[in-house]
């Protein structure tokens, strides 16, 4: 999954923050779950999240 830098910088607390997001589409038939309906074919997964350097 290809991620996207979003931000960061210093927080209150003397911590770096940089936060990334990403997301990916697959086939729901790839991971056996065929009972979701006739239109749902596809589930798109995303993620969010915050690294943070220590001190």
């Amino acid at each position: 999954m290809e991620v996207t830098w979003i931000g960061g910088g210093d927080d209150p607390w003397g911590y770096v923050r940089q936060g990334f997001e990403g997301s990916t589409v697959i086939p729901v038939a790839d991971y056996g779950m065929m009972d979701m309906g006739p239109t749902a074919q596809e589930v798109e997964i995303s993620i969010f999240f915050e690294g943070v350097r220590p001190k």
